[in-house]
């Protein structure tokens, strides 16, 4: 049995127990790094735990999408319970519309994060108000492009232009020469009856295929004032057929649903689970399963399709359902080829994507797939692939090559 503590002693331990404490509460990293509620139940990331476990200085020293990371990880997680039957059941920590909430505020954080370090670059200026400060001039043998990127200014060659790296945030407009034009030198065009630096800025111009040229521009605005000048000159719109690019959105699909589930029933499902106010979710068309399911394809925001990812499942009717990311190879309609778009296709007879009936897919009522593909392959190549499977379904082997080909 050990001795007993002297009350000198105990009020030693005390009061260094006390200076620790007030360390501690008075450091501002210790602000930050403030420990949950009790009535924080959710389990908390192996990188979090651990930083918190070996001190406060490695959470500080830990990088930012790290700790964003193990962030979303909590905000998405779960258990997975047992039940009587011996099924699995998932239960998330929180609702779907508190962690949808919650996410949008750690991918604005993220984002600001992000802008704060693309500003710190300090790339660009503001745009001059002067057209001698910034235009695009053209020599005899060599185009060039002058662009202010300090206070003094600093020319540039085509060749230094086209090489330097442009960054994600940049808004991006295609121009390409008329058919029935003559004029093939779109950056002359552009340096003659184009001025940049009054009201726009130009950051990079690329050569592309078929005498066409890529401008990237810091903003959307600049790519409207671009247009707008092409526009307003009937010279250039004869000449030069200019095309923007379409924000692209990732697509998902579900799987697993009775062929009664309706595409109004799809919305509602996605509209419970993260809101009716976004746009941009929305759903797309069903696919045939092969046991006589069908599969949903919708497409999402960038958030929601994160969350997805990183769930890999989604609730509907007190079911789980499969949810993975929707990839589609360019497919011909009418005979199904991965080779060309029905706008191209020369073949004179149509084949069902489902079944390789001769009629379209819209009016196949057959319960047996069989993929046209994968017949017309084994038959050219003396291989053995299976053809209970339509030619769009993701376990053909065909199409599956095809998408890794991507």
């Amino acid at each position: 049995m050990s001795p007993p503590i002297a009350p000198k002693e105990v009020k030693s331990l005390v009061n260094q127990k006390s200076v620790q404490l007030a360390n501690l509460t008075s450091s501002p990293s210790s602000e930050r790094q403030r420990s949950p509620s009790p009535s924080f139940v959710q389990p908390i990331s192996s990188s979090i735990s651990s930083a918190f476990s070996n001190g406060h200085t490695i959470v500080e020293d830990a990088p930012i999408q790290d700790l964003l990371q193990s962030l979303r990880s909590i905000i998405n997680g779960g258990t997975t319970t047992t039940t009587r039957r011996g099924k699995s059941k998932y239960k998330p920590h929180m609702s779907l519309e508190i962690a949808a909430e919650i996410n949008n505020l750690v991918d604005a954080l993220e984002s600001r994060f992000q802008t704060q370090q693309d500003n710190q670059l300090n790339i660009l200026p503001p745009a001059p108000n002067d057209t001698k400060d910034v235009r695009i001039d053209t020599p005899i043998d060599t185009a060039t492009i002058e662009t202010q990127t300090e206070p003094e200014e600093i020319k540039l060659t085509y060749a230094e232009a086209t090489n330097k790296p442009s960054t994600s945030k940049s808004k991006t407009l295609l121009l390409y020469p008329n058919k029935d034009t003559e004029e093939k030198n779109l950056v002359k065009l552009l340096k003659t009856k184009i001025k940049i630096g009054r009201d726009f800025q130009i950051k990079d111009v690329r050569k592309l295929k078929n005498d066409g040229i890529a401008v990237d521009c810091p903003s959307q605005q600049d790519v409207d004032k671009i247009l707008e000048r092409i526009g307003n000159n009937p010279s250039l719109q004869e000449k030069i057929k200019p095309i923007s690019i379409k924000k692209h959105l990732p697509k998902c699909i579900v799987y697993g649903l009775e062929p009664e589930f309706m595409k109004e029933q799809m919305e509602a499902t996605l509209s419970q689970s993260f809101g009716d106010v976004h746009n941009d979710l929305k759903v797309l068309f069903p696919i045939k399963g092969r046991t006589g399911k069908i599969h949903w394809v919708f497409q999402t925001p960038v958030f929601i399709y994160r969350q997805l990812r990183r769930r890999q499942n989604l609730t509907i009717d007190r079911e789980t359902h499969t949810v993975k990311e929707f990839l589609s190879a360019r497919k011909c309609s009418k005979c199904q080829s991965l080779e060309h778009t029905a706008t191209h296709c020369t073949a004179e007879r149509t084949f069902c994507g489902f079944c390789s009936g001769n009629h379209r897919i819209s009016d196949c009522i057959s319960r047996r797939p069989s993929c046209i593909n994968c017949r017309i392959y084994n038959l050219n190549n003396k291989t053995k692939y299976r053809t209970d499977h339509a030619s769009i379904d993701h376990t053909c082997p065909i199409y599956a090559a095809k998408i890794k080909s991507i």
